[in-house]
């Protein structure tokens, strides 16, 4: 099953195509994850912050989110679960770092560079079809959704979201 059925495309008039993570379409995608880190660069704020959301088979609630992230100088400050209370989790909780993870902007970044790894294609020991697409924020040049699958393992296929980000300086 096909997680995604389009991706990004340099050319927005283009017909969408597949999001099968072939050697070719991992050249563009490199160089595109080259262009916008460089957007990310010359505009990264001091500060920010912005919600992630983790569409995954992962327990309990703040492990999916949607989950606050506060950012200082590459740092994060803070985690609030800002989702529905759950899980024995409340609307505002802080959430500890081993149960949600790093998610700052490079750390974003960094998550697309690994998928892109040729690497990324082997899953036990033998290559598989993997699904992947990466969409960046028009201003900022971040991931803003990143989707991975691969192809007849079940419990393995995310959607990472990164949306309302603020920059604090």
């Amino acid at each position: 099953m096909v997680a995604c059925e389009t991706s990004f495309d340099a050319d927005k008039n283009s017909e969408p195509h597949s999001s099968i993570l072939t050697q070719d379409r991992r050249s563009l995608l490199l160089l595109e994850l080259d262009r916008q880190k460089k957007i990310w660069q010359l505009n990264r704020p001091e500060g920010y912050k912005y919600t992630v959301l983790r569409n995954c088979f992962c327990f309990p609630a703040p492990r999916r989110g949607p989950n606050e992230i506060s950012v200082l100088k590459n740092d994060i400050v803070r985690r609030v679960y800002v989702g529905t209370s759950q899980d024995e989790y409340l609307t505002g909780s802080d959430i500890p770092e081993n149960l949600f993870g790093d998610f700052t902007v490079e750390d974003l970044f960094s998550r697309v560079e690994d998928h892109l790894n040729p690497e990324a294609n082997t899953f036990y020991g033998r290559e598989q079809t993997v699904y992947f697409t990466v969409e960046y924020d028009p201003i900022w040049g971040f991931p803003k959704e990143i989707s991975f699958d691969v192809d007849r393992i079940l419990d393995e296929q995310y959607v990472l979201t990164a949306e309302q980000f603020v920059a604090m300086n």
